[in-house]
């Protein structure tokens, strides 16, 4: 195409010759109505993202999900950013701070109100929970953590994420507590394993549980002996994740954790649902200082 940028270089005048002041507001009025406010930019759709200069970024719109959505790509082909979802504003695939931990009954972590952290620490299996309301559907939900360690050892930390799903509007009545062992169990009492496995158990048979867990089943109605004690499966409970992270050989050096082995599965929360989430430290990992939370977010993830 060649050049259609206005060429005018003199004043031209006489009949059917705009002059440049003319030319130029007419342009004016293409861009800008005459209240002053910008006119709508229409944006073709692309099928990649375009390329970008050093410095320049650009705004483009490209097919996302069935449907053209909003994208900015910043400057010297740098990362691309989807700015609409499904026509609403992108914020709702940011993440955003769980509204607190609380603090687990039966291994609870420290809370450390002043210096603004909860305290995991290095023996036991030190728990705290949260729950929020999910805001989209068909997403997969990531935990992201902001961590400090209490000493300087470049070692392998356990951690582990529980949840369960409630629909909306649904009671939440979660079995949280879990199973030990050499411990007295009357009829009637409800656990879920160490790590939890999707199910909870309720005591048939009153007894002491055994040294070491037994093989938990994951058929509803089936029953497992325990030492002295009978479990049946009783319906679906917790669900467990777990991921170790090397920490920093520094103390107090605050790291990040943002791994796919902390993230629920898409299809699993429905809209307007809402999740339950327990956050512990393992008993058995390697590191020997204790486990810092400066920040948990949740973060939808698109898959």
């Amino acid at each position: 195409m060649s050049e259609q940028t206005i060429q005018y270089n003199e004043e031209m005048v006489g009949a059917g010759h705009p002059t440049k002041e003319d030319t130029l507001n007419r342009l004016a009025l293409v861009e800008t109505g005459t209240d002053g406010h910008g006119k709508y930019r229409y944006l073709a759709s692309q099928a990649s993202a375009p390329a970008t200069g050093a410095a320049e970024g650009v705004l483009y719109a490209k097919q996302a999900g069935g449907q053209a959505e909003a994208f900015y790509r910043g400057p010297g082909d740098g990362a691309e950013a989807r700015l609409t979802r499904q026509g609403e504003l992108a914020d709702v695939l940011r993440p955003r701070p769980v509204p607190g931990l609380y603090l687990d009954d039966q291994d609870p972590c420290q809370g450390e109100a002043t210096a603004g952290y909860l305290r995991f620490a290095n023996s036991g299996q030190a728990w705290g929970w949260c729950d929020f309301k999910a805001w989209l559907a068909d997403v997969a939900w990531r935990v992201r953590l902001e961590v400090m360690m209490s000493s300087g050892e470049a070692s392998q930390v356990g951690l582990g994420l529980a949840y369960q799903v409630f629909a909306a509007g649904a009671v939440m009545n979660p079995v949280r507590l879990r199973w030990k062992a050499s411990t007295a169990y009357l009829v009637g009492d409800q656990r879920v394993p160490p790590t939890p496995n999707g199910y909870y158990y309720q005591v048939t048979a009153a007894g002491t549980s055994g040294s070491s867990a037994p093989t938990w089943p994951t058929t509803i109605g089936d029953i497992v002996s325990d030492g002295g004690v009978t479990w049946r499966c009783q319906a679906a409970g917790l669900k467990g994740l777990t991921q170790s992270v090397t920490a920093p050989s520094a103390a107090y050096a605050r790291f990040e954790v943002d791994s796919a082995g902390l993230q629920i599965p898409a299809g699993e929360v429905a809209l307007d649902s809402r999740l339950l989430l327990g956050l512990w430290r393992s008993a058995s990992d390697a590191h020997g200082g204790d486990l810092l939370v400066n920040e948990m977010l949740i973060q939808p993830v698109e898959v």
